[in-house]
């Protein structure tokens, strides 16, 4: 019963082993993301679990070879969908990891744009499921069944589009503001670019017909481009003596601020701008810089955009950061606990 080739063996324990590590590896960011209450390492966590099943469809056709000697009957494209039902849901993930994490203007309407697309490309898959992805299979009964998108139609289309997306936001602006920035954000922001700059690099690659041991090899290159998107967004672990120095931890992967100084001297004031080095983050300042206009304290421009988004008030003076948003006040209760409210 068992009449896999070589070929067969290879791709059907490929399919298999990222089914299930992916899926694995998604829920174990899913569980860190919640223990550190980090946003974007669960939408990453999501997007590695919808990267695992993106196989499913070949893990269920090499589960129908070992059981029935035959591949599955893919006579209405059930390969196709259960394959790239999930591809859109990916990019979805990917690309609000990456809006997020450059903190864009309009990032909203960018996320809904996304959001419209992929909603475009699940109808298409599932109305033409024949013609929207391209079957391949060398020998019946002793291989699986491959898949790769039609790029000419309406799927692939949209597919293409959502790939720009994933060019401009995932290499060139985060290329262009990791060269831009300081410090941890520097590093941080540019391996985000490389990361994507390698998948896009795969999945254009993965459209062409090799022979199958150099298929495998790049094929599995898509767990390095996304192990170099999880080092950029993990935690950033803190030397010894950071812990004592900074009272201040921003969380580059996040753009969350955790601890905001009790006190903030006019010493501390000066220094920083003596320095030229942003109140928050420690990082230097460039061109991209917020000038507070009542106590001229500097901040850079990433972490006066995240302060805008959370609290929006000046660390110094509180004053607006932005005067169009609502401020949130931090009172001191008489139990020692700070109470936030928000004030228009």
């Amino acid at each position: 019963m068992l009449m896999l080739s070589v070929e067969g063996w290879i791709y059907g324990i490929y399919f298999s082993t990222s089914f299930a590590l992916n899926i694995i590896f998604g829920f174990v960011l899913i569980y860190q993301s919640k223990k550190i209450k980090a946003k974007l390492l669960f939408c990453f966590g999501l997007g590695w679990i919808f990267n695992g099943l993106a196989y499913l469809g070949n893990f269920v056709d090499f589960l129908t070879i070992l059981l029935t000697g035959t591949n599955i009957d893919n006579s209405y494209g059930i390969v196709g969908i259960l394959c790239w039902i999930w591809i859109p849901l990916i990019s979805l993930m990917i690309l609000k990891v990456y809006i997020e994490f450059l903190n864009l203007r309009h990032k909203k309407y960018l996320f809904s744009l996304v959001i419209i697309l992929a909603i475009f490309a699940e109808i298409s898959l599932f109305l033409n499921p024949m013609g929207s992805i391209w079957y391949s299979i060398s020998e019946p009964g002793e291989n699986v069944i491959r898949d790769n998108i039609n790029l000419f139609s309406p799927l692939g289309i949209i597919f293409i589009i959502l790939l720009f997306l994933m060019l401009v936001f995932g290499v060139v602006i985060s290329l262009i503001k990791g060269i831009l920035a300081t410090g941890i954000l520097r590093k941080k922001q540019i391996m985000m670019s490389i990361g994507a700059f390698f998948y896009l690099v795969i999945i254009f690659l993965l459209n062409f017909e090799f022979p199958f041991n150099i298929m495998i090899a790049i094929r599995y290159g898509i767990f390095g481009t996304f192990l170099i998107l999880y080092l950029s967004l993990r935690e950033e672990p803190e030397k010894p003596q950071e812990r004592v120095k900074k009272e201040v931890k921003l969380e580059g992967n996040l753009f969350r601020i955790s601890k905001r100084p009790d006190v903030i001297t006019e010493e501390d004031v000066t220094f920083h701008k003596e320095k030229k080095i942003c109140l928050v983050c420690k990082g230097k300042l460039l061109r991209s810089l917020y000038l507070c206009p009542k106590c001229d304290a500097l901040y850079c421009d990433n972490c006066a955009r995240t302060l805008a988004n959370l609290e929006n008030v000046c660390w110094v003076c509180d004053e607006p950061i932005d005067e169009t948003k609502p401020i949130k006040i931090r009172e001191l209760e008489d139990d020692g606990s700070i109470k936030i409210h928000k004030k228009d």
